[in-house]
């Protein structure tokens, strides 16, 4: 077991989840449906890039270096969060800034294969 192999499995131990045998030998995408998570990953030239969704975990992604290093990529947001005495146009604004992050964040995935 490589490095990346390592790293995925650690981090979803809890769940007894690890990428397919020869995942990373062969670098081709993949999609695992396991314990209520869904992960998607694609392989870059000495990487793996996941996106993980589970319902109570919220959504996830990154990038395991062949080293096993981890990094944190942006993730769409679940919520919003505004003072409870913001005016409407406080609110308004916090919406669409919410609403144009997440469409950003879904194109990044999408362009990488992560998404549909």
């Amino acid at each position: 077991m490589n490095n990346i192999e390592k790293t995925f499995a650690k981090m979803f131990s809890t769940w007894n989840i690890q990428l397919p045998p020869n995942a990373v030998a062969l670098k081709q995408p993949g999609e695992i449906t396991q314990a209520g998570w869904f992960i998607r990953y694609v392989f870059g030239a000495d990487y793996l890039d996941y996106y993980a969704d589970h319902r109570m975990a919220g959504p996830s992604h990154g990038r395991i270096h062949p080293d096993g290093r981890h990094e944190s990529l942006e993730a769409p947001q679940v919520m919003y969060v505004v003072p409870g005495d913001a005016d409407e146009s406080t609110r308004q604004k916090a919406e669409e800034e919410f609403y144009a992050n997440n469409r950003r964040i879904h194109e990044e995935l999408r362009a990488k294969g992560l998404v549909d």
